[in-house]
């Protein structure tokens, strides 16, 4: 699985980028690291393709589909993670989520807009595989 080349997350982004792209403050970044359970880019660091997705995972969650933040590993993660969340809970796969029942405003969003890209990814992976399978 490649994560380096989603076109939103080919830049690299330290916390402070990171902040100022979303327009939070860095300790935004650090509670929302905190509540996805994930770890910080040591000082002077770089997040990762995975990290943003990570991120990005837990943003929607908490934004979109209003799961509080101190339930995200409870209630998504424990589920086996958003695609599986938002089957269970909104009867739908996160792409269709993510495209059809978000305003146009919500999918301009630079962590949607790294699901979206991942999920298209994965899409077209699956269908070259698929094919050479065959």
């Amino acid at each position: 699985m490649k994560f380096g080349s989603m076109k939103y997350v080919q830049r690299l982004y330290s916390q402070t980028r990171l902040a100022k792209e979303l327009g939070v403050c860095v300790t935004t970044i650090k509670n929302w690291c905190e509540f996805a359970d994930m770890k910080l880019p040591k000082r002077g660091g770089l997040f990762s393709c995975l990290d943003l997705e990570l991120l990005a995972c837990f943003y929607v969650a908490n934004r979109f589909l209003r799961v509080a933040q101190v339930d995200y590993q409870q209630e998504v993660v424990s589920r086996g993670g958003i695609k599986l969340y938002v089957r269970e809970v909104r009867r739908t796969d996160l792409y269709t989520f993510l495209t059809e029942f978000l305003t146009l405003e919500e999918q301009d969003n630079f962590f949607v807009k790294i699901l979206v890209d991942k999920l298209k990814e994965e899409q077209a992976n699956e269908s070259v595989s698929s094919s050479t399978a065959a």
